[in-house]
């Protein structure tokens, strides 16, 4: 809906490339994008460090949910905390589905695994799909594994037919 509004006030054409905050980053810094949305605000600090863009402004922000199986076997339904749901995942041994990618959501994870003092890689309950987020769903979905994802793209799945 703003993208042709903004190209009807500005003359501007938007090309649209959807992408995890590492990836659009990368872009950015290699000159190959003009403006980003990402959603992991210390790397967007180290990126302008860097060097890299002229301006940051938070234009919105972002929360994220952890999700899994609906027989909850971590027992994790009604917690409000991502840490201790996280911890509560790796103390069962529950399966979880890493995008694995470096984008915002893959950041928040590692980044609460690291509050956690848990080191999931290499583990057997773990698995970086190393994909998007679509992907990381369908994987976790059939390994009925939890995975984190962010509001809009759960809401999406729930309004789906199971």
């Amino acid at each position: 809906m703003l993208i042709p509004l903004f190209g009807q006030q500005t003359g501007y054409n938007v090309k649209t490339v959807a992408v995890g905050t590492g990836a659009a980053l990368a872009l950015g810094a290699r000159g190959e994008a003009d403006v980003m949305l990402v959603h992991a605000p210390s790397s967007e600090l180290q990126w302008m460090q860097q060097g890299n863009g002229t301006e940051r402004v938070l234009v919105m922000h972002n929360d994220f949910l952890i999700i899994g199986p609906m027989d909850d076997p971590a027992n994790i339904k009604g917690n409000t905390s991502a840490l201790d749901a996280m911890k509560k995942i790796a103390a069962a041994g529950a399966p979880f589905v890493s995008r694995g990618d470096n984008s915002g959501t893959n950041q928040f994870e590692m980044g609460v695994w690291q509050q956690a003092n848990i080191t999931p890689r290499g583990q057997p309950w773990y698995v970086e799909s190393g994909t998007g987020m679509g992907q990381t769903l369908t994987i976790a979905d059939r390994s009925y594994a939890w995975c984190a994802t962010d509001p809009a793209v759960a809401n999406w799945i729930s309004g789906r037919p199971r």
